[in-house]
């Protein structure tokens, strides 16, 4: 899920140059770090919703959830395990 993640955040939201000088691992910052912004964060959420076949509320799609992947795998997999109860 981490690499899954970390790709899609290479892919989507950096550009080589940027890819090249940023070390991106699951705890580099992604919002507090400039990397995501708030309508990126939108397109991410889609992502792992449709990926993940889970349902996050907006309410809990928050700046401090997704700002790191750590933060983010966390939320995905409260997210599956309400889906599995």
């Amino acid at each position: 899920m981490k690499d899954m993640i970390l790709d899609y955040i290479r892919n989507e939201y950096l550009d080589e140059d940027e890819a090249a000088d940023i070390d991106l691992n699951e705890n580099t910052p992604l919002i507090s770090g400039g990397i995501v912004d708030s309508f990126s964060m939108v397109s991410l959420k889609r992502f792992l919703e449709k990926k993940f076949v889970i349902s996050i509320p907006d309410a809990e799609a928050s700046p401090a959830a997704f700002d790191t992947v750590t933060s983010i795998m966390a939320l995905v997999n409260r997210h599956q395990a309400k889906k599995g109860a």
